[in-house]
Parts: structure tokens; C-alpha cells; sequence
């Protein structure tokens, strides 16, 4: 057992949506092990007031970390676009009222967008001040290669995220029905997410096949995506599943009754997408682009290809799954073990970021 240690949780992230299930994963962990945290939150509500509303939070939040004198830690996940500004006037009063500043880096723009003045001016800021946990190997590789070597860093997966977030609801399954495979996507539906590709994919799989079954989760605001949503739902409407907005009970049972999902995501801001590794808790087989983070979190038989290549690797996978529906037995079992190993290694990690220690 560590020993106590206040410190300060200040999720910034972009405006409505509030506390981050990651941020929520440390602070939960820290709790549990001893720590005494007081949180601090910038979100504000749609409406005619929101600016305002938002300035206000974030200079609360500043009197938040100028009362701290020094005591405590300050812990930030580091987003981007306009929710990085604030963030790094949050971090300049931090690195002098606080004991010390680690930043979570959740976004790959840093790395995708290095010379965008924003964050030439905020990461150069806070390379050498601060210290700083990145979500895979990869990601700290790669900003190290950009922006140079940090004071101090960390790698903390999300395995824990969604080990803590599911396990009361059990865990992979290990054979398919060959007469009902289910294929299943997920994420805030957009073009650069690969949700009209998906689409795409969907119709022709149904078309195709009688045994497929797809269901696609999220919200979206894009006009051809809601209009593909409409007619898959119109010409396959017992084979074809549209749900916007669902809970965790909810996403449970889903991908418990699911075998592949897919996730040809091109958006340069990705990085270890906690619905690909949810996904792979349940037992699903995964089929992913290989931008990010993506490729170090995609256990075999799974797959992170091209976008070229995505449609022939999913039809590839998908045959081999309706001829045997076992053949994934040997590698679930396998990947369970794995997927265990990794969330403790992420419990492991954060806690000896926050107690300074090597890893």
C-alpha cells in the first residue's frame, strides 16, 4: 500500500463531456489506494451563457489550484482545440502553486499536427516543466521524436479503463454461431471515424450474407451517415441496428453477442480507442486501420491494416469464422490471460507515476 498523498484531479476536456471515463479510472484507483484527491471540473452546459459560464469555471478552478499552496499534485489530461488553451493557463499556475504537474496526453494531434501554432506554444511549454504519462509505447516514441525527451514519462494503457468499467459483467465468449455472426461498430459516428465506410461494408455484408447481423452505436450529426442509417434500417430492418445514445449494460450485451467488430477509423487524433479494447474484453475478433495507438492494442486474430486493404481483411476474417466457428477458442483464452496482464500493468503504472517512481 502506497503511502497517502493529496493531490488535485483536473479533467479539462472539451466542453460537454464532462469527467472522462480514463480520468475517472485514475481517480477511482488513487482513491483505492490510499490517496486523498480533490477534483476540479471546467465543463459547462449548452447555452445562450456557455462562454461566460466557461470563463467562470476555469477561473474557479484557478482559485482552486492557487489555494493549494504547494501541497498537492496536479494531475491534467491534455486535450486539444480550444479546451487546450484553458488548459494551459490551468498549467502555467500549476507548475508554480503546485508540487508538481503530471499531463495525460489522450490526443495524437501533438504528433499528427506538430506545427499548428497551438501546440507549438503549449507542448514547447510544457515538455521539460511538466511530467507525463502517455496511453502506449508508440505515442511516447513518437512525441519523443517530435518535441524532444520529456522531464519525466510514464506509459499508462487504457486496459484498466475497461477492466474496471466491465468486469462485472463477465468476458469473452469463445464460439461463434454460424448461423447468427454478429458484426458490430462504434464510436461518435463521423466520416473520419470510418462510419460511412462501415456503411458501406454493412450493406454489402447483408446483402451478401443471411447469417450477418450488424449493429452500429453512437451519435452523429452528418447528414450521408444518417441518411446510409435510414436506408439499412428501411431494406434489412431485423438485421440491421441503429442505437444513438446506450448505457453500459447496454454495450455489455451487445458485444457479448457479437464476434467482430470493426473500427477503420482514419482521424488523426486517434489514439487507443477505449471501443476497440472494450470490444476485445467481450471476445470479439477486431479489424482496425492502423493509425495511433491502434496497432500495439489489437490482439491476434485480430488485425490493423490499410484502409486499402480493410475491406478484404474483414471478408477474410468473416468467412473464417462462418466455416469455423472455434477457431478463435484457443487465441480468446490466450488473449484473456493478456488482457488481465495488461490492466494490471496499467494499475501498476499509474499509481507509480503519482508516487514519482520509475517504472
Amino acid at each position: 500500500m502506497f503511502a497517502k498523498k493529496a493531490l488535485i484531479v483536473a479533467d479539462f476536456p472539451p466542453p460537454l463531456t464532462g469527467l472522462s471515463l480514463v480520468t475517472d479510472w485514475v481517480k477511482a484507483e488513487l482513491i483505492q489506494n490510499g490517496f486523498a484527491i480533490s477534483s476540479f471540473n471546467t465543463t459547462t452546459p449548452k447555452g445562450v451563457f456557455r462562454p461566460l459560464k466557461r470563463i467562470m469555471a476555469y477561473l474557479r478552478a484557478l482559485q482552486f489550484i492557487l489555494a493549494s499552496k504547494g501541497r498537492s499534485d496536479l494531475y491534467i489530461p491534455l486535450h486539444h482545440g480550444a479546451s487546450l488553451m484553458g488548459q494551459s493557463l490551468i498549467i502555467v499556475f500549476g507548475l508554480m502553486r503546485t508540487h508538481r504537474v503530471l499531463v495525460h496526453h489522450h490526443s495524437y494531434y501533438p504528433i499528427t499536427e506538430p506545427k499548428k501554432i497551438l501546440h507549438v506554444s503549449v507542448h514547447g511549454m510544457i515538455l521539460r516543466k511538466c511530467e507525463h504519462v502517455f496511453l502506449s509505447e508508440d505515442m511516447r516514441s513518437k512525441y519523443v521524436k517530435i518535441w524532444g525527451a520529456p522531464k519525466k514519462t510514464w506509459v499508462v494503457n487504457n486496459f484498466g479503463v475497461v477492466n474496471k468499467r466491465f468486469k462485472t459483467y463477465g468476458g469473452s465468449k469463445l464460439i461463434a454461431n454460424e448461423n447468427r455472426i454478429s458484426v458490430v461498430h462504434a464510436s461518435n459516428l463521423s466520416t473520419a471515424k470510418g462510419s460511412l465506410f462501415v456503411l458501406s461494408l454493412f450493406q454489402e455484408l447483408l446483402g451478401k450474407d443471411s447469417s450477418a447481423v450488424c449493429t452500429l452505436l453512437g451519435p452523429t450529426k452528418e447528414l450521408l451517415i444518417i441518411k446510409s442509417i435510414s436506408d439499412l434500417s428501411l431494406k434489412y430492418p431485423k438485421r440491421f441496428h441503429y442505437i444513438p445514445n446506450y448505457a453500459t449494460q447496454d454495450l455489455a450485451e451487445i458485444l457479448s453477442q457479437s464476434q467482430i467488430f470493426i473500427f477503420p477509423s482514419t482521424y488523426k487524433n486517434e489514439a487507443a480507442p477505449l471501443a476497440v479494447i472494450e470490444a476485445q474484453f467481450f471476445g470479439n475478433i477486431v479489424i482496425s486501420s492502423n493509425i495511433g495507438a491502434l496497432p500495439e492494442i489489437i490482439f491476434d486474430p485480430g488485425a490493423f491494416v490499410e484502409i486499402e486493404k480493410f475491406r478484404l481483411k474483414f471478408f477474410e476474417v468473416f468467412s473464417k469464422l462462418k466455416k469455423d466457428p472455434k477457431f478463435n477458442v484457443h487465441k480468446n483464452e490466450k488473449n484473456k490471460i493478456n488482457f488481465d496482464d495488461l490492466s494490471t500493468k496499467a494499475e501498476n503504472s499509474i499509481l507509480r507515476a503519482f508516487e514519482n517512481l520509475d517504472v
